[in-house]
């Protein structure tokens, strides 16, 4: 019998965290049912109205992404926010300063319905290799490159920026330590399962 080493460890990686992620699920919103998981992308589409704004009104930027971005967010955002961002002015002047970047990368993030589908099999594949397994809630945020993923009370946390790259993308002129940690797009629902 041919045993698939890379899905039995895979498969092993994920029952560890969701056992971890076990002590956190009496605060932590969770479903029983994969698909009844919701998933948020409500602050990528915040980020780039506040992102168009705030690159054509650089000295008004901070108030910008607090009014347009960070007010209008989503729970999940709002403790991503207090865990990983925690300076507006930091995160405005990051943002600014590589706008290249952020411009480069909105097609590819603006729209991840394509990789739901596989998120919510991911889920699935678990559960049935784990039927008590709970699933929380997913929210797709924008950052600094602070993090890639993270937990919350809310459900799980995804900066998407670091998760952007495609086969496709021009990164000719990323800064270079953005290059060094940004992600190829399709290990956003790895991610997912992982955090």
């Amino acid at each position: 019998m041919k045993i698939n080493l890379h899905k039995t460890f895979y498969y092993i990686l994920l029952i560890c965290v969701f056992q971890s992620c076990a002590v956190f699920s009496q605060s932590l919103r969770v479903s029983k049912e994969p698909h009844s998981a919701k998933i948020y992308t409500s602050d990528i589409t915040n980020f780039y109205k506040a992102f168009d704004l705030a690159i054509n009104d650089f000295v008004n930027a901070k108030r910008i992404f607090k009014k347009e971005y960070f007010y209008k967010g989503t729970k999940g955002l709002k403790d991503f926010y207090k865990t990983k961002i925690k300076d507006i002015d930091k995160f405005a002047k990051f943002v600014i300063r590589h706008k290249g970047f952020y411009k480069s990368i909105r097609k590819d993030i603006s729209n991840i319905d394509d990789l739901k589908r596989q998120i919510y099999s991911n889920f699935e594949s678990f559960k049935s290799i784990y039927p008590n397994a709970v699933f929380p809630d997913v929210y797709f945020v924008v950052g600094k490159f602070s993090s890639n993923g993270t937990i919350s009370k809310r459900g799980l946390l995804i900066g998407t920026e670091i998760l952007c790259r495609t086969e496709n993308t021009n990164t000719k002129n990323w800064n270079k330590d953005i290059l060094r940690i940004s992600m190829l797009r399709k290990h956003i629902p790895i991610t997912v399962s992982h955090d």
